[in-house]
């Protein structure tokens, strides 16, 4: 959207179309920003909440929040690594998400939190720092949105993101998580399987990976063939229901099939 046309979309009381970033003190149009709306303060955030907040008739101005809409450091202050950018939430299921607060989301513009606002209500955040859950987004217990797992022996909070948090596993046919490495290294590194598993846990050592996705997959789901898990017929490696769609070979031993 051009700032043209921001200009001739303003409504009085609303987001401004311009704005000076608080970071270089420059003119910038409304959509060049993150915009904090502030966290919540009443009324107290709840399950019954977030479900009442996803009714369509809910009204968003009963919402009371820290302070009005406040600008964040513009694009280019982000990009030249002056200054971060605010926290998005990796949530975005509930319209009392920063991400996805009113006006905000309707008008197109990106919003996030504000450090204050962080300091305040801190959320929930995997150990790497990739993936942050906001207060609401933690309240309605969406952590499976933002790929956050939990250890079931000490709580600690991972993502599953590929190639950031790789310190704990977790099966996405059947959804239980293993020991973290933590846990396994105060324990003892070479301990068998069984001694590992807990309630709702597996052992690090009983998880295969997808060869196509490279989602990981418990060796009782791979073995009793779950939700179309599949061994290829040629290399016996694994693939899930999504990448083997109903085939006996992976697409490598396919294709070596055929030349």
């Amino acid at each position: 959207m051009s700032c043209q046309e921001c200009l001739a979309s303003e409504e009085p009381g609303l987001i401004p179309s311009f704005v000076r970033c608080p970071k270089c003190h420059s003119w910038r149009c409304r959509h060049d920003l993150d915009w904090c709306p502030g966290h919540i303060i009443h009324p107290a955030l709840s399950k019954e909440l977030v479900k009442l907040s996803e009714e369509s008739d809910f009204d968003s101005t009963s919402i009371v929040r820290s302070h009005s809409p406040t600008p964040g450091p513009c694009r280019s202050c982000v990009n030249s690594g002056h200054t971060d950018a605010l926290q998005a939430c990796s949530g975005l299921q509930t319209v009392l998400c920063p991400s996805r607060a009113r006006p905000f989301h309707e008008l197109g513009l990106d919003s996030a939190y504000c450090p204050e606002c962080i300091t305040e209500y801190q959320g929930r955040r995997c150990l790497c720092g990739a993936v942050w859950l906001c207060d609401a987004c933690s309240v309605a217990d969406y952590p499976s949105h933002a790929h956050l797992i939990s250890c079931p022996r000490c709580g600690a909070t991972y993502c599953t993101k590929e190639d950031w948090c790789q310190y704990c596993y977790f099966c996405r046919i059947c959804r239980q998580t293993a020991i973290c490495f933590g846990c396994q290294a105060r324990e003892n590194g070479d301990v068998e399987a069984e001694e590992m598993s807990g309630e709702g846990s597996h052992s690090l050592t009983a998880y295969e990976r997808c060869l196509e996705c490279r989602l990981f997959m418990c060796n009782e789901c791979c073995s009793t063939g779950k939700d179309g898990v599949a061994q290829c017929s040629g290399c016996q490696r694994w693939m899930c229901g999504r990448c083997s769609n109903g085939a006996d070979r992976c697409h490598s031993c396919f294709l070596s099939d055929m030349f």
